[in-house]
């Protein structure tokens, strides 16, 4: 039985993962809404935010909540945010790395993003992309793909170095300068398998890891992409997503003989997509597969086990353990620095899932209505909420354990702005004593059509 990480009733992908401070901090993209909620399949389209989530010992989970959308991004045209990397620690600041969508042609240009704690927000700090497919094309690589922007994540060299990682269908690299703002040298192609008996090998997600002595390459790969079938895949090896690994002595390749390493959770199934991590000494990988039919995908965690001869131990998602059994994590909601989304709650009454901004879902609420967010711990009881809405004026109340409990704060929907139909209200919190870890109940007066909230 597969292993869910994230909450069960919320979907995400693309994860990424790093040991910051102590703590075990995993990144992942956004699939709208929720298990009652889902938004129509549209090729990823509205994934439009990154999220984070931390642990200490993988028992007790602090959900950070959205840490980037794309709507902060004034240079981009296009909503969605593909598969990206967060928390590198630069001086005093931590550096994210998105892909973020910029024309219709379905073309993805790499932002660079700062915040002052792995946890976000992120703000764009150049105000234009770091890398385009323009750049690419500069460099002489005139076969890169459309989509040749995905994936970026940092390496570092044996000296230190930072190097940006991506690519789709080919590996590019570039080192960093030391401040992430500006690339110090020139895109250079990292040799990999691309093709095995016809059909495409890598695909995306690179990964460079040092484990041990060698240098692990992780990277999506599929059984029969485009009707052809690799040669190393055997009648037995189910058609679908394949996490797969390549090995060399040196970090920048060439890489060769690539295995297996995590198989589809079933026979044509949706992508998959890793992140690998060292915390406390131990390996761990966070792997995305689909919910069902759907494009919806959920996160598992597992630990990396390396064989004698330094094969990775396949994982089988379907019958994976994962680390812990369900029933023995715990989650708590993070009240500060990033958004929470009204769209994933995991309770509504009278509520109607809604278009909001381009492809971000709002939830209206109906006189009477409600959002359920359980246990978000307020022992630092933030001074203030906001709430981003859309629409016409009325008021919403934020209420603890129940639609009748204690109100926390009331907050009028007033627009600043007539000509603006998106708007941000805030309100005092009025914490009754001894409030620490609570469900915590948005009720609505008249109706409200909402995004998002966040606590200061």
């Amino acid at each position: 039985m597969l292993n869910l990480l994230t909450p069960d009733h919320l979907f995400h992908a693309d994860p990424t993962c790093r040991e910051i401070d102590g703590r075990f901090y995993l990144f992942v993209t956004h699939d709208q809404a929720t298990a009652d909620r889902m938004s129509q399949d549209d090729d990823w389209e509205n994934m439009f935010d990154y999220k984070a989530f931390s642990t200490e010992d993988f028992v007790h989970w602090v959900n950070h909540g959205s840490i980037f959308s794309a709507f902060d991004v004034p240079w981009a045209k296009g909503r969605a945010v593909w598969d990206g990397d967060a928390g590198f620690r630069v001086g005093n600041h931590y550096m994210a790395f998105f892909p973020v969508r910029n024309d219709a042609e379905e073309s993805f240009e790499i932002g660079v993003f700062q915040a002052d704690s792995p946890a976000g927000h992120y703000r764009d700090v150049l105000g234009k992309p770091l890398v385009t497919n323009a750049d690419l094309k500069s460099a002489g690589f005139s076969d890169a793909t459309i989509r040749a922007c995905l994936s970026p994540t940092v390496i570092w060299d044996e000296s230190g170095n930072p190097y940006l990682l991506f690519g789709q269908f080919a590996v590019y690299a570039a080192r960093l300068a030391p401040d992430f703002l500006s690339l110090a040298g020139p895109i250079f192609e990292i040799e990999i398998p691309k093709k095995i008996g016809g059909a495409t090998e890598y695909i995306e997600g690179p990964m460079i890891d040092k484990i041990g002595s060698q240098y692990y390459f992780t990277y999506m790969a599929y059984k029969n992409y485009d009707g052809a079938k690799p040669s190393d895949y055997t009648d037995q090896d189910p058609e679908g997503p394949y996490i797969r690994y390549c090995v060399s002595d040196s970090q920048f390749g060439p890489f060769r003989n690539p295995r297996h390493w995590i198989y589809p959770v079933a026979p044509g199934a949706c992508n998959n997509q890793q992140g690998l991590a060292r915390f406390k000494g131990q390996w761990y990988v966070a792997y995305h597969v689909p919910h069902g039919s759907t494009q919806h995908r959920r996160v598992g965690l597992d630990r990396v086990k390396v064989e004698a001869d330094g094969s990775l131990k396949p994982i089988f998602p379907g019958r994976d353990p994962g680390i812990l059994e369900p029933e023995q994590q715990q989650m708590v909601l993070e009240p500060g620095q990033g958004l929470h989304w009204m769209q994933d709650a995991d309770l509504a009454q009278k509520a109607e899932w809604v278009a909001g901004r381009g492809h971000e879902g709002a939830i209206r609420l109906l006189p009477g209505g409600f959002l359920r967010f359980r246990q978000m711990d307020f022992s630092r009881q933030p001074a203030t909420v906001r709430i981003g809405w859309i629409g016409s004026p009325g008021a919403v109340e934020l209420r603890l354990d129940a639609p009748e409990g204690p109100v926390l704060a009331r907050i009028t929907l007033q627009p600043q702005d007539q000509a603006e139909p998106f708007s941000v209200s805030k309100a005092r919190l009025e914490f009754p004593a001894g409030v620490s870890v609570h469900d915590v109940v948005l009720t609505s007066i008249g109706v409200a059509v909402l995004s998002w909230m966040t606590f200061e």
